[in-house]
């Protein structure tokens, strides 16, 4: 008898006693008892019932499964690394579009915060070094040092006033005083575009006749006139607004800023401080002038020194008038002329109809309904800029002056940068991404192959071909370098091991069943021939006769 023959043998057997051990089960717990009435009847009902919801749920699964495909590893890990990668790239180029933008116009916002703290550090030494060089002045007349009570003292006053000029030149414009009879004296310092130098004028006016002359000066000579460039007779500067503007006149009054006003081609701003005597009598005024062409030239210079904001516009305003007195750009329009020829300033909603940034900034404004005072310090957008506005002040808060900087910087200052990076960024993870799914190919596959090696394996195994899979009875051909895999071979290889046990130790049993069988049966044959008086014949020795 073969092995094979035996093997089916005991599994049919064995199948045979499951089916008749499920059947004899069958019949003594699935037929009713006799006698439980409806209540077996609603028990059948719920096992049929149950069973058609059982047959329900294991048909929708079979067709669940049935409608899903198998999938060769290689395309499964494919799909799911290559697609987790394009999830990455994505990702990897929104998150920076979006929080680095958000992270870029931050940035912007602090940027222009501190250029625009520096710029108002800049201008706030012009104002602060006008009201301190007008005290100065009002210490010396009330001490006696400045005076015009005689032609030496007037001299000394004059002398110490072009000094103080030529020390603080760039700073201030001007130094000078107007009596209390309304003589205007002191000097002024120009920027010679032409030379590159600056020039000196002297206004001088005699308190005998009231005789007034303006005079360019040499400063090494200040008495001695280059030019007579005006007169008058019978002057009086009382009438002038840098006097008016500190009447009534009062002892402890702090000194007083004049609004913004055009002459000459320029944009003026000036300080007046009533002066007093030793006695406390009053005797003119000192005043400081300030050119206010520095802010437009503080500016320039500030937006030129940091490459991030060179492409950026400010612009200084007046609050009280609104009326520009500075720009960033030296091409920007400060100033109109009348049908006389005299110098106009122009305020944020005439700038605003000809610079188009200027106008996003006035619209911005009056949709909330904003002056410029109330947008102090605060930023915004317009299209296509950020928008910064700060206020200046002087330190001295006595001081009554009141200017605000806008500044507009381009979004394509903090977008354009933001948009290249993440643009390389999604370059490069989309190349990772690619390269990830190629090698998650390769890996597949090489993977797919080591299965495959393994089920090959197994079919033999299961055909009985053990040489083509075991080197001898304890290793195998081909074990995997993957530890997983190598497991399940181990595993399978230990299954075969124990059912080749199983089989040699039923084949021996089966053996030693059939020679005890045939023993018994030739006894028996033996016994009869006795009596029938024959021999019996034993079987040749050493063979197992065949079923």
């Amino acid at each position: 008898m073969s092995s094979t023959k035996i093997a089916r043998d005991r599994l049919s057997s064995t199948t045979s006693k499951a089916s008749e051990g499920a059947m004899s089960n069958g019949s003594h717990s699935g037929m009713p008892e006799a006698g439980t009435g409806s209540e077996n009847h609603k028990e059948a009902k719920t096992s049929r019932t149950g069973s058609r919801r059982g047959s329900f749920t294991s048909m929708s699964m079979t067709n669940l499964k049935a409608m899903i495909p198998r999938l060769p590893m290689a395309v499964l890990l494919a799909f799911l690394v290559g697609g987790s990668q394009i999830m990455l790239a994505l990702v990897s180029r929104q998150i920076p579009a979006n929080v680095g933008t958000a992270t870029a116009i931050r940035f912007g916002a602090d940027l222009q915060s501190a250029k625009l703290d520096q710029t108002v550090s800049n201008l706030q030494v012009h104002v602060d070094t006008a009201a301190r060089l007008a005290r100065i002045q009002r210490a010396n007349w009330k001490s006696g040092v400045f005076g015009v009570s005689t032609p030496q003292l007037k001299t000394q006053t004059m002398t110490e006033l072009l000094a103080t000029l030529l020390v603080y030149d760039g700073v201030v414009s001007t130094q000078s005083f107007t009596t209390a009879a309304g003589g205007l004296n002191g000097y002024y310092a120009s920027y010679n575009a032409t030379t590159g130098k600056t020039d000196y004028t002297a206004w001088i006016t005699d308190e005998q006749t009231m005789n007034y002359e303006q005079w360019t000066i040499d400063p090494a000579h200040p008495t001695t006139a280059l030019a007579v460039t005006d007169s008058q007779a019978n002057y009086n500067g009382n009438t002038g607004a840098w006097v008016t503007q500190v009447q009534p006149i009062n002892a402890n009054s702090p000194p007083v800023w004049s609004l913004a006003y055009a002459w000459g081609g320029i944009i003026w701003l000036t300080l007046s401080y009533a002066l007093f005597d030793s006695n406390g009598a009053y005797v003119g005024v000192a005043c400081t002038d300030l050119d206010l062409g520095f802010i437009s030239s503080t500016l320039t210079k500030l937006i030129r020194s940091d490459p991030i904001m060179a492409s950026s516009y400010m612009y200084v305003f007046e609050t009280a008038t609104t009326v520009a007195i500075g720009a960033s750009d030296p091409k920007q329009q400060l100033l109109d002329t009348d049908k006389d020829g005299n110098s106009l300033s122009l305020n944020l909603t005439q700038l605003a109809g000809r610079d188009p940034k200027l106008g996003a900034v006035n619209n911005y404004l009056t949709s909330k309904r904003l002056q410029l005072t109330d947008a102090a310090a605060k930023s915004f957008t317009v299209p296509g800029y950020l928008v910064q506005i700060h206020p200046v002040t002087p330190s001295d808060p006595q001081l009554v002056i009141s200017w605000v900087i806008i500044q507009l910087l381009p979004e394509s200052t903090i977008s354009v940068p933001i948009a290249q990076g993440t643009t390389t960024s999604a370059w490069v993870a989309s190349g990772l991404s690619f390269a990830s799914a190629i090698l998650s190919i390769l890996f597949a596959l090489g993977i797919s192959r080591v299965l495959g090696h393994v089920w090959n394996e197994m079919m033999a195994l299961s055909r009985f071909e053990f040489h083509n899979v075991i080197s001898n009875r304890t290793e195998l051909k081909r074990t995997s370098r993957i530890k997983e895999v190598f497991e399940l071979q181990a595993a399978f290889f230990s299954l075969v091991q124990a059912f080749s046990r199983q089989m040699k130790e039923g084949r021996r049993s089966d053996v030693s069943t059939s020679i005890n069988s045939q023993s018994q049966t030739g006894t028996k044959m033996g016994g009869a021939a006795t009596r029938t008086g024959h021999a019996a014949v034993p079987a040749a020795s050493g063979t197992i006769p065949c079923a």
